[in-house]
Order: structure tokens, then C-alpha cells, then sequence
């Protein structure tokens, strides 16, 4: 075991009488705490706790006081029986003796079948294996043959007696304090995940120069012509987009689907800093969202449909999923099932906070004045003409939501290592620039496909927004389920439709988010086009 050892001075200010004072880790003969967390497999994806088998107990079991999220999670840290004391080492000490019955015997061969691992927490360190001083010894000395690998594990008889015993030894370790979490958060594959982060903005440049030289070039010369023509008085017969600038802000078909499409999306940009507690605050910011589109589609007063329908569509959906999982966990006993008291508080969070600012958000949306189109709509709506095949609805959403799923691709394979295979996720930077990457991806395409959508005449945008950039959550889950078959070894059901369950939720979470930033760049594009001299 290696145990870096430092002190580092801290110079205090007193009132009156300068002091210096020191930070010593641990000193010799100090009681290192070691925890047990639960037992965890690649093969199984489901936890246990340490002690649900027939491990050594400590006299006093106690369990720290977990967060909310540790209880989300399924982080259940407890004492272990272990005993450590600074640089003392110990040779073969006995922790206890247990005797396995047929059930112990049973649940140990299955868990060793299933590669469970222990995790031991060191000063909140997990304990791991660096691959050196893999040399096995016994403390038994009339022992003659031992198993060296865990490929082949040992018979576990019925009335068989286990001795449990530990070693242990420290030796100092030349990495300095402030490293400590090298190990753990050293990056091995950042060259590919920085080819992807090159890779993505030069498509993106790629992109934006495409759009510069075609729709950007043609959308300012149809601007200047069309302007000259109404200056001129000079009967034209009207042609391109604006042909449909009566139509074009006419309302989609079922708007309130679509409003609180949008207002759940503008909310799901708080997961990106204090996941839970932010998402909630965000719903006023969702309901008002909501609320001021609605009422400029002039759809209804009953405002507080639409805000309910903000207020539970993705939450509901959420904790729907996440209730049949939880079952199916309580019913295998594992760590990870969420307590009725935890259940119960999330419950509170929701219905208590979420609600309530959903529906003030709502109200001091739809108290506002709606927002006007810049142009009139036309009483009778325009027949749209015949579309060719590459602008027809179905192509254009398969084809545009490819672009913004290969900006995270590379990203959400590591994303999805560090989730099923239990590692620590390295490079929230990479993170952060991928987002902003994803940002720009999903505006550009979406106003390029509706553009073009706009001049083959066709004015029904609004859905088509959402659904271009959004639709890349399809190609996120098929990418998710191709990573289920060739990286992962799951054959328990439970386990299998714990990984479904939780890969649905966050397709359906990236599909409200890069709808939304879709719906939006079109929104006010097609403001911005429409609201210009020619159409005043």
C-alpha cells in the first residue's frame, strides 16, 4: 500500500500575535478510517452492500450520513473491521473466522461467477490495485496449494470455515500531496478525445462557410431585391420565402405539445450545473417559456394547461422510469434501491417547489403582452406545393440530426465508459467545449434545413425545427444500444432494462435539449428575415 505523506504550512493572521500552524494528514500510530462501499460488477451493472454477504463485521457497523445524490446513486459507505494505524504494519491479522452455510456458500460462488468487486474507501480514496506486488501468500504455514487467480475460483464447501486475515504495510511514495488524485484522474486517451475536439469545429467551420456562400449570399440578395421592388411599386408575382410570409407565422398543429417541448428544454439547461437543485429553480424560466409562446399562438387563454403540461411532461416521464427500475432493484435486495424516505423527499422537491414556480413562470408569462408576428397572417392558409424529395420532412430530419450526434459521439463513448464501467469521468473540460460545439451544430443546421424549407414554400417550420437537431437522440440511443451488445456482457434481465431504462431517460433529455436550441435559432431567424423593409 502506498501512502503519501506531507505537511504543508499555513502562515494565520491572529489579532494580535502572528502564529504559524502545520496540516499534518497523519501521524504515526494516527487511525487510518477505512470504509466498505458496495459491491459492484461490469457483467451485472447492479450493486450490493458489502455486508449482504458473509463478510466480517465490525462491532460498531455504522454508515456515514449520505447525501442525496449518494442516495441516488447507491453510495452506501460503511465501517469496516479493518484496523490501520499510521506506518505500523501488521502481518497476518486475523479478522475474524465465519462458517458458511448453504445460502453464504451459494451467494459467494454467484458473486464470484458474476466478477463482483469490493470497494475499500481510504480517506475517501478508493482503494486500487496498481498491478505491482501481485505475489499471493498464506498465513497458514502447513497450506500447500492456493488459488493465484481469480479465473478459476475456489469450491466454496457447505460447513466450510473461512479465515479472514489481513497485512498490512506502508511505504512512502515519492507523489507530492497535491497529486494525489493523478491515479485516479489521469487522462490515457486524450488524443483521441482532442482529434474528435479539433475534428468538430473544423466541420463546424466547414459548415458555416457552406452557409456564408449559399443561404447567407442568396438570403441578402433576395432581401435587397424584393426591397427594391417595393420601392419601385412594381407588380411582382411573389417568389421564394417570401411568398409564404403570410403563412409562415401561422400555428403549428397541436402547439401545446410543442410549448412545452420548448420550456422543458430551456429548464434542462440547469442539469448542466447543480443538477437537481437546479433544474427545479429553472422552472419558472421554463414556465414563462412556455407561457409567452403559447399566448402567441394565440391558442386559448387556459394558460394553465400548457403550464402543466411543462410542469410534468419530463419529470413525469422520468420518475416513471425510475420507480419500475427501483422496484426492480428493491425486488434483487441491491444497495442502489432508493429508500420510501428518499422517495418521499423527492416527491416533496418536486411537487412542493417545482410546480409552484412552474405555474409563477407561467403566470408572469402569459401577463405579458404576446408576442407579435412582424408580418400579418393570412385568414386562409396558402397550399403548399409539391416538395422534392430532399426536402420532404422525413429525409431532412434523418439527415440533419446525423450532424449534431457526431460532435458528441466521441464524447459520449467515454461518457458511457465512465457510467457502466464505473470509472471516474476525466476532462470536464472536453465536456464544456463539446456542449458549446453541440450548441452551434444544432443552430446552424436547423436554420439551413428550414430556409430551404421556406423557399421550396413550404411555411409549417415549427415542428420541423424541433425535430431536425432533436432526432439526433434517436441516433444517441441506437449508438447506446450498439455499446450494450459490443462493450458490455449484461445477460440478467433486470440488468438489462436498468441499462435501457436510464439510456431512454437521457435520450429523451438530449432530445429536448437540441430540439429546443433548434426551435429557438429558427424562431428567430425566421423573425429577423421577415422583419425587414420589404414586409412592413
Amino acid at each position: 500500500m502506498q501512502k503519501a505523506v506531507s505537511s504543508v504550512a499555513v502562515a494565520v493572521a491572529a489579532v494580535r500575535r502572528p502564529t504559524r500552524r502545520c496540516h499534518l494528514p497523519a501521524l504515526p500510530g494516527d487511525e487510518v478510517l477505512v470504509k466498505v462501499n458496495e459491491l459492484m460488477s461490469i457483467e451485472i451493472q447492479i450493486t450490493y452492500s458489502y455486508y449482504s454477504l458473509p463478510f466480517c463485521r465490525p462491532d460498531n457497523l455504522t454508515e456515514s450520513a449520505p447525501t442525496l445524490w449518494q442516495l441516488l446513486h447507491g453510495d452506501r459507505q460503511q465501517r469496516s473491521p479493518y484496523q490501520f494505524e499510521m506506518r505500523v504494519p501488521k502481518k497476518c491479522q486475523i479478522v475474524c473466522r465465519v462458517l458458511v452455510g448453504e445460502k453464504e456458500a451459494k451467494e459467494l460462488m454467484e458473486k464470484m461467477e458474476d466478477e463482483y468487486r469490493v470497494n475499500i474507501v481510504k480517506h475517501q480514496y478508493e482503494a486500487q490495485w496498481n498491478g505491482a506486488n501481485s505475489r499471493l501468500s498464506t498465513c497458514d504455514a502447513n497450506a500447500n496449494r492456493f488459488i493465484l487467480s481469480s479465473d478459476s475460483p475456489p469450491e466454496i464447501e457447505v460447513g466450510e470455515e473461512i479465515i479472514f486475515t489481513y497485512d498490512v504495510n506502508f511505504e512512502e511514495s515519492d507523489i507530492k500531496w497535491a497529486s494525489r488524485w493523478d491515479a485516479y484522474l489521469s487522462m490515457t486517451d486524450d488524443q483521441a478525445r482532442w482529434f474528435s475536439i479539433v475534428n468538430s469545429p473544423v466541420t463546424l467551420i466547414g459548415l458555416s462557410v457552406a452557409m456564408a456562400m449559399t443561404m447567407l449570399r442568396s438570403l441578402h440578395r433576395d432581401i435587397f431585391r424584393y426591397s427594391k421592388l417595393e420601392t419601385q411599386n412594381e407588380a411582382q408575382v411573389e417568389t421564394g420565402w417570401k411568398l409564404v410570409h403570410g403563412d409562415v407565422f401561422r400555428p403549428p398543429s397541436n402547439p401545446v405539445l410543442l410549448c412545452a417541448y420548448a420550456g422543458s428544454g430551456v429548464q434542462l439547461f440547469g442539469l448542466r450545473n447543480v443538477v437537481l437543485l437546479t433544474w427545479v429553480l429553472m422552472g419558472m424560466l421554463a414556465g414563462y417559456t412556455s407561457s409567452r409562446l403559447y399566448k402567441m399562438f394565440k391558442s386559448g387563454s387556459e394558460w394553465k394547461h400548457i403550464t402543466m403540461a411543462t410542469a410534468i411532461q419530463f419529470p413525469g416521464f422520468t420518475f416513471v422510469i425510475f420507480a419500475i427500475l427501483n422496484t426492480l432493484l428493491q425486488d434483487e435486495n441491491s444497495s442502489a434501491t432508493v429508500p420510501p424516505t428518499t422517495m418521499c423527499a423527492l416527491v416533496l422537491l418536486w411537487s412542493g417547489i417545482a410546480p409552484p414556480l412552474v405555474f409563477l413562470g407561467g403566470y408572469l408569462g402569459y401577463k405579458r403582452p404576446a408576442i407579435e408576428p412582424p408580418v400579418e397572417i393570412n385568414k386562409t392558409p396558402r397550399k403548399i406545393p409539391k416538395q422534392a424529395w430532399y426536402i420532404s420532412p422525413v429525409f431532412s430530419i434523418l439527415i440533419g440530426s446525423i450532424f449534431p450526434f457526431t460532435i458528441v459521439f466521441i464524447e459520449l463513448f467515454f461518457g458511457l465508459i465512465f457510467i457502466w464501467y464505473h470509472q471516474f469521468y476525466r476532462g470536464f473540460g472536453f465536456l464544456l467545449i463539446t456542449l458549446v460545439l453541440l450548441l452551434v451544430a444544432c443552430a446552424e443546421i436547423s436554420v439551413a434545413f428550414c430556409y430551404y424549407q421556406l423557399r421550396s414554400g413550404n411555411y409549417k417550420w415549427w415542428w420541423r425545427s424541433f425535430l431536425t437537431p432533436g432526432c439526433s437522440a434517436v441516433y444517441l440511443f441506437l449508438y447506446a444500444t450498439f455499446f450494450f451488445f459490443a462493450k458490455l456482457s449484461i445477460v440478467k434481465p433486470v440488468s438489462v432494462m436498468f441499462y435501457f431504462g436510464y439510456m431512454l431517460v437521457v435520450s429523451y433529455a438530449f432530445f429536448l435539449l437540441t430540439g429546443t436550441i433548434g426551435f429557438f435559432s429558427c424562431f428567430f431567424f425566421t423573425r429577423f428575415i421577415y422583419s425587414q423593409r420589404a414586409f412592413g
